[in-house]
């Protein structure tokens, strides 16, 4: 069965992981945060600010300023924020297969429709997340980055 729609996770495909534990760690030290105490923290809360439960500031108030800080809310803000950067050479590759006309394009969230398993094309930059949509049938790409992401689709016949 040919490829008939690609899902991209968006969060470490077509940009950076915004606010994982490498960015967390950076603003740790820029801002003289503890690191474990900010990754103990965030765990605490990122569930509920994910699926709509708390507002960024909230999650904020939980995270790091629950007690006073040297800098302000605004400047942490600013920084966390910055911390989200596109993948131009991946867009473009998605841009690429959108412009062919032959694939539904879809980023990951709860409501994806529905697919036939072997003809969808899975891509996501952690093992641990393609490991279920292999089981259900679904080709998967761990990405590193857009060469290989062309190669890899070129290589299930996706052509770009």
């Amino acid at each position: 069965m040919s490829i008939t729609h690609v899902f991209f996770d968006v969060g470490g495909v077509l940009g950076t992981n915004g606010w994982d534990q490498h960015q967390r760690a950076a603003a740790a030290e820029a801002f003289g945060l503890d690191v474990a105490e900010l990754h103990k923290r965030h765990e605490e809360a990122v569930t509920v600010w994910e699926t709509g439960g708390m507002s960024l500031d909230e999650y904020l108030d939980h995270t790091v300023f629950h007690r006073a800080r040297p800098f302000s809310r605004e400047e942490f803000r600013t920084f966390m924020l910055s911390q989200s950067v596109a993948f131009p050479e991946t867009i473009a590759v998605a841009r690429d297969l959108a412009r062919t006309g032959r694939y539904r394009m879809m980023t990951i969230n709860n409501e994806s429709a529905e697919a036939e398993p072997s003809a969808v094309a899975f891509i996501d930059d952690r093992e641990h997340n393609l490991e279920t949509a292999r089981g259900l049938g679904m080709h998967t790409i761990l990405y590193h980055d857009a060469p290989q992401l062309r190669r890899d689709l070129t290589a299930l016949a996706v052509a770009i």
